[in-house]
């Protein structure tokens, strides 16, 4: 089964990173430093675009964590902008998905006025074919802009779907607002968006809940996703995925 990349994401539990605090003792008595305070993110109107800073050879390098059942396995995963598009509903942002130093996926993300959206993504039936192109219809919201906490888009497209074949799906996505998350590079506050996604394929039933956590300047910090498939008999099986920011480039 293909995975696709707005869902590729690898598949993972997180590794929780604790707060570090110190303490010391003084005449049989002791003090512990709290943990720093972070200032909650905001994004300012009309500067929405900075959450994914678009420009040809931007790079994020993730550690991916996955996790199916009691196996995990931690790799890291590349996303580096190869092109740019100017159409007139905005930016064509192609972006290659790497891992071991080899491209396992391309997608495309378009920017403009009305958000970053889900443009394109691509598929391959297996590990040995190309990658075909598959664009999404219609385009669906990653981050609506303006950026509103609580606000909630609902959308039913055909496309790429994680664990099976392209075909149509619904989704809601939400804006959550300012949340702390841990990164491989430390705790810090981002804008965090979700996307539930509903599909089957015959008598299995999926549900895809994917959250994504947001940075202005820097970009996608961090990515969490289950997948929950469900057969026929009622059955479950959940496949999990988390991606923390390593290091990016500019």
């Amino acid at each position: 089964m293909k995975q696709n990349t707005t869902t590729y994401m690898a598949i993972a539990t997180a590794a929780v990173l604790l707060c570090g605090c110190g303490s010391s003792t003084k005449s049989g008595g002791s003090t512990t430093k709290a943990p720093e305070k972070i200032t909650p993110v905001s994004v300012t109107p009309g500067q929405e675009a900075d959450l994914f800073p678009a420009q040809k050879d931007n790079t994020w390098v993730f550690e991916s964590t996955a996790s199916q059942g009691n196996a995990v396995k931690t790799t890291e995963v590349t996303f580096k902008i190869a092109s740019i598009e100017d159409t007139p509903d905005g930016k064509l942002i192609h972006i290659e998905v790497s891992s071991n130093g080899q491209v396992a996926d391309k997608i495309t993300w378009r920017l403009g006025p009305n958000g970053l959206y889900d443009y394109q993504g691509s598929y391959r039936k297996t590990a040995d074919d190309p990658l075909t192109p598959i664009k999404y219809e219609p385009a669906v919201p990653i981050i609506p802009f303006p950026v509103k906490e609580n606000s909630e888009v609902d959308v039913s497209s055909t496309g790429t779907r994680p664990l099976t074949l392209p075909g149509p799906f619904k989704s809601k996505i939400s804006v959550l607002g300012p949340q702390e998350v841990d990164t491989a590079t430390g705790r810090m506050s981002a804008m965090c968006t979700e996307q539930r996604s509903q599909y089957q394929n015959g008598d299995i039933q999926f549900l895809t809940v994917s959250t994504a956590y947001w940075v202005p300047k820097v970009g996608l910090v961090r990515y969490v996703q289950d997948i929950t498939v469900r057969n026929k008999a009622g059955n479950t099986q959940t496949v999990s995925s988390v991606l923390r920011l390593k290091s990016h480039q500019p």
